[in-house]
């Protein structure tokens, strides 16, 4: 007896499907083979069925296709309105910081650094013995005030820092400035 024939054989078979010599072995085996014919039956019951489900199927229709809708130009409104949007977005977005806990900067005044006036050096001469005449037209020079608080520049606190003196402003007055390790200025006492 030769071996049988698979199922997609069989399924080829009865969909006539399969060369004609091959048509003749196939019907010779399933005379011979009790297995096979069962399962030739089995597969030809299946497929009546489903030809029966496919007959009950409605017939399709005409198939008609959907009429284009045209869109609509933008007007000068609309496109305004999405840029005034856009630019909303990408401003809030530049705004948007994390949430992070800030401390406030609390300065602590800092005597170290106060000028303390030098004494005058010994060749100097007092006020009483000036050569210059008493009515010049000159303004004396008013004492300066030393501040003794440095101004805060953000909000963070100062750890570590280098004072400079610096001139600000179009008249130069003298400030000292504190820059932190990164060279960013953090506090600074105007000194008048």
């Amino acid at each position: 007896m030769r071996r049988c024939w698979s199922e997609g054989s069989l399924r080829a078979y009865l969909d006539r499907e399969l060369p004609p010599e091959e048509m003749e072995r196939v019907a010779a085996h399933l005379g011979e083979c009790s297995r096979c014919e069962a399962r030739r039956a089995e597969l030809a019951s299946r497929a009546a069925g489903v030809s029966g489900f496919m007959n009950i199927l409605p017939e399709p229709g005409r198939v008609t296709s959907l009429p284009l809708i045209r869109r609509q130009p933008r007007t000068a409104w609309q496109w305004a309105a999405a840029a005034a949007v856009a630019a909303a977005l990408a401003i809030a977005f530049l705004l948007a910081k994390p949430a992070a806990p800030v401390a406030p900067a609390i300065l602590s005044p800092v005597s170290s650094f106060a000028q303390t006036p030098t004494p005058p050096p010994a060749n100097a001469v007092s006020p009483s013995q000036s050569t210059a005449p008493r009515h010049s037209k000159r303004k004396p020079e008013r004492a300066r005030a030393v501040a003794d608080y440095y101004l805060a520049l953000d909000d963070e606190p100062i750890e570590t820092g280098v004072v400079v003196r610096v001139a600000v402003g179009p008249t130069e007055i003298p400030a000292d400035v504190i820059f932190d390790q990164g060279g960013r200025a953090r506090a600074i006492r105007l000194i008048e």
